[in-house]
This record gives structure tokens, C-alpha cells and sequence, in this order.
């Protein structure tokens, strides 16, 4: 019988920086300290956008990278539906730091290697269209799966920003999506660009 050994790295990222990350959350420190005992690698004040740049990360490569419910700050509830012009800005805002996200992270994935972004599914979260922008990208979407945070016991999500950075948001109707590298996403999408402009060519007369 011929047997393989596996290695295995993780490395964890964060927007915040340390001191930051320990004033906003009381647990921290602990938490930080048992991934470290665990082996993880921890790298802080990283912009999700420019990940590739990121010192540490410049000439790796992964197996997996995970983008845990992206966000890019608002205070107040997004369902609010007198929020509509906000919301249509924040969504435009978000869509931007998932696109970048999506073009820097996929040139550092393995042949074989997966993107996966949790993210609600429920209105107006659904409106990133998360499909699109990783076609942009030359990613395909290879499964969705729903997000079942009990089966992740030592996870709680936390909001991150504000007053309440501390507290967990609502974690219903979430999904894991993931993609792999494609050609084919990106053909989709010229194909798509093509038929968009043909169209507006014979409105226009052309």
C-alpha cells in the first residue's frame, strides 16, 4: 500500500490590525493565541483588494482561499427598505471589493485550487451577483452549498465596525460559493459582451 503525507498550512487574515482587532473583540487575544498553538500563520491589516501585494502572500500559492462573508461597513439595517438609494451605493461598493478581491486571489491559487465566499443569499444580498464578477475573473462556479454555522462549532461571526463590533449578525439563508479557475467563464462572458453589443446595435440603428 502506498502512502501519502499531507501538509497543511493555514493562514488567516484580517483587515484589522492587532491592537485594533483586541479592542474591538474581547476574545481576541485567546482565539489568536490558540490558531497560533494550532499552527496558523496570522497576517494583519490586509486589504482584501490587494491581497497579492501582501508581503508574506506575494509568491504563494493555495489550495483553498475563503473570504467569510465579505463586507465593505455600513451601519443600520440593510433590509430597511428606506435605505433604497444607500443600499443601491453600498451594493455598487461592495461589488467592487468582491470583484477585486476575485482578480488578485485567483492568481494565487493552485492548478486545482478553490475560491470559496460565504455569503447570504436573501435580498439585497443576493444583488452582488457574486457569479458575474467571478466570470470577470476567469472563475467558474463549481458548488453552492448552504451555510450551516452549527456544523462550525468554534466559529461565531462578528459584525467587525461600530458599536456593536463585538456582537454576531444574523447568519440565516447563507451559502458557500465556490469557484475554480476557467477559461470557459471567460469566454461565457465575451460571448455575453458580444450579444450585449450586437443588441444595442440594432437599437441603435447600426
Amino acid at each position: 500500500m502506498r502512502t501519502r503525507t499531507y501538509y497543511s498550512c493555514t493562514i488567516q487574515c484580517d483587515y484589522a490590525n492587532a491592537d485594533g482587532l483586541k479592542r474591538k473583540h474581547r476574545k481576541a487575544k485567546s482565539n489568536l493565541d490558540k490558531l497560533q498553538k494550532l499552527g496558523a500563520i496570522l497576517i494583519h491589516g490586509v486589504d482584501a483588494m490587494r491581497i497579492n501585494f501582501q508581503g508574506y502572500l506575494q509568491a504563494s500559492k493555495f489550495d483553498r482561499i475563503v473570504f467569510n462573508f465579505p463586507h465593505a461597513g455600513f451601519h443600520g439595517r440593510e433590509d430597511s427598505h428606506h435605505l433604497i438609494i444607500y443600499l443601491i451605493f453600498m451594493i455598487r461598493k461592495r461589488r467592487r471589493l468582491v470583484d477585486g478581491f476575485f482578480y488578485n486571489a485567483s492568481s494565487m491559487l493552485r492548478p486545482d485550487g478553490e475560491i470559496h465566499i460565504r455569503h447570504k443569499t436573501y435580498p439585497p444580498f443576493g444583488y452582488w451577483k457574486l457569479e458575474e464578477l467571478a466570470s470577470w475573473n476567469s472563475l467558474l462556479l463549481v458548488e453552492f452549498v448552504p451555510f450551516r454555522i452549527w456544523e462550525y462549532p468554534a466559529y461565531v461571526n462578528r459584525r467587525g465596525d461600530g458599536s456593536r463590533s463585538g456582537e454576531p449578525f444574523p447568519s440565516k439563508e447563507c451559502s458557500t460559493f465556490k469557484f475554480i479557475l476557467s477559461t470557459a467563464a471567460r469566454h461565457y462572458l465575451e460571448r455575453s459582451l458580444t450579444i450585449i453589443i450586437i443588441i444595442e446595435g440594432l437599437l441603435q440603428g447600426t
